[in-house]
């Protein structure tokens, strides 16, 4: 179970990501017309990550392996499905944020938050 000195280093870890997510997000309201497919995806997303986050954060660890996958697997096909197209700027902020995810990934397993 983590303390609330690993608890607030996971938190401060997820920040970079949540915050270019949520950038994304507010394009997708602004910048171009999302697929209703491509909305299911991103549902999909969101709700594994919420699963994710709640299970390291409330010490469930056993639900956060199997949210982590169907993240992954979502965010995937999302990427490979509907982002070809997009512009390099938007690209590169879907790099970037999953570069962070990364990191917030990384430092659950150092914190031993999947355990």
């Amino acid at each position: 179970m983590l303390g609330f000195a690993q608890k607030l280093v996971l938190f401060i870890s997820f920040l970079p990501y949540m915050s270019l997510a949520a950038y994304d997000g507010w394009l997708h309201e602004k910048s171009r017309k999302v697929p209703m497919l491509e909305q299911c995806f991103h549902a999909l997303v969101a709700i594994a990550l919420i699963v994710l986050v709640w299970s390291l954060f409330s010490h469930h660890p056993a639900f956060a392996i199997p949210a982590l996958c169907i993240f992954a697997i979502a965010a995937l096909v999302d990427e490979i499905g509907f982002h070809k197209m997009l512009e390099n700027r938007e690209r590169r902020l879907h790099h970037m944020a999953y570069a962070c995810f990364a990191i917030f990934v990384a430092t659950a397993f150092f914190l031993k938050a999947f355990q």
